[in-house]
């Protein structure tokens, strides 16, 4: 790498700097490519502070704002954003941030962010990665001298908007401009594409139909959901699982390594058709791929059942702002001037592993504080220390079965 002049920097001394300042004396020396349009990108600036103030004597971890006037980003914007998060974190963001700089855009061009750019000792980039990557165990061993093999972020330049998924895989014009229908499903992360949901619209006089459907990089469960819309509005835990092979479903953290190989991609182009036509296309071929068919109806199960107690009135709002302050990121989580409905839904969504039925018939919005970690046991005391009856106990539940029987 040469030796880089920074013309824009924040959190750091000086306003200006050389890739050379941050390299002395380390080992290692991390870009983290971001914007303020990347929420992803935001979420790991603890994680990487954290990390930089862990091993400080041998690595810098440098948040390079990327492609800063396509993003409209600026110094105010960065400025602000910062501050907030010092609201809502425990150690304030300090790591250096480089704004502006078109060169080390030209040198690592990507279609997707976060993006991480390793850098060793002797200035030569040793890794192109996505950020699951950046974990103590991959820092310790380069910091130890141990080579590693980390899976290299190789983003594809291709629009899905306009074209399938079938040119990617087999990349024959003379015979895709011929094609009238065809799927692929593919299993394993394709760099490049992000994780999206997207259709095709069909040209005049046909503007108001479809001619393909794609879904990117994400688990399977959320594909099914996608189509099965009836099955949308079920969270996951009143969703089950009634498969030989349950693990086709698992849930797929997205910032973990894991993905790479559990996520799945799938488009499908057709003939001018509905939005309904394409999504049934779609089922049936997950139909035929997987051996699956989707049914609803009630059963019995574990649930915790939520219910006003005598002194929910100390949790009742007064006044205030509506606040949803919930994030992984935030220390002190809370929810101000909150419906209890909107936030049992919430909870069902994205943390508890059994269902949470709201019998509370509370019209008043509510004030609850939450711990930082939000486990289903710390979540139940949580709602009961504000003054709710939770029971658990077995009852008739409406649910999504996903079944090859």
């Amino acid at each position: 790498m040469p030796d880089i002049l920074f013309q824009q920097v924040m959190n750091y001394p000086d306003t200006t700097a050389r890739l050379s300042d941050f390299t002395k004396n380390k080992k290692l020396l991390i870009l983290d490519f971001w914007s303020t349009g990347c929420s992803s990108c935001i979420e790991l600036f603890p994680k990487m502070q954290s990390l930089a103030d862990n091993y400080k004597k041998d690595l810098q971890i440098i948040l390079l704002n990327s492609q800063t006037q396509i993003w409209h980003d600026n110094e105010k914007t960065i400025d602000g954003l910062l501050k907030k998060m010092d609201k809502r974190i425990q150690h304030p963001i300090k790591l250096p941030i480089v704004l502006n700089n078109k060169l080390l855009d030209k040198y690592f061009p990507y279609q997707t962010l976060p993006q991480e750019v390793w850098i060793n000792s002797k200035d030569r980039v040793i890794a192109i990665t996505k950020s699951a990557e950046v974990t103590r165990g991959n820092i310790e061993k380069i910091l130890k001298g141990i080579k590693i093999a980390m899976p290299v972020k190789q983003d594809v330049i291709f629009n899905l908007e306009n074209q399938s998924l079938s040119k990617l895989s087999y990349d024959n014009d003379e015979v895709l401009n011929k094609v009238l229908f065809s799927s692929v499903i593919t299993k394993g992360y394709i760099d490049g594409l992000g994780c999206r949901l997207g259709v095709r619209h069909a040209t005049p006089p046909y503007r108001r139909l479809y001619i393909g459907w794609y879904m990117t990089n994400s688990p399977l469960l959320l594909i099914y959901k996608s189509v099965y819309k009836k099955m949308e509005s079920y969270p996951e835990n009143r969703i089950l699982i009634k498969t030989k092979d349950s693990s086709l479903f698992t849930k797929t953290n997205l910032n973990d390594t894991s993905m790479y190989s559990k996520v799945y991609s799938y488009d499908i182009t057709a003939p001018p058709s509905t939005l309904e036509m394409i999504h049934q296309y779609v089922r049936d071929d997950l139909s035929k791929m997987f051996g699956t068919k989707v049914i609803y109806g009630k059963r019995r199960m574990n649930c915790y059942v939520i219910k006003s107690g005598r002194k929910i009135s100390k949790s009742h709002s007064t006044d205030g702002t509506r606040q949803y302050v919930m994030s992984k990121i935030d220390s002190r989580k809370y929810v101000r001037n909150f419906p209890i409905d909107e936030l049992v839904h919430i909870l069902n969504k994205k943390y508890l592993k059994i269902p949470l039925i709201d019998k509370t018939n509370l019209k008043a919005n509510v004030d609850i504080d939450f711990p930082k970690d939000l486990s289903q046991h710390n979540i139940v005391y949580a709602l009961r220390r504000a003054g709710f009856k939770v029971e658990k106990k077995k009852s008739p539940i409406n649910v999504a079965i996903i079944t090859d029987k």
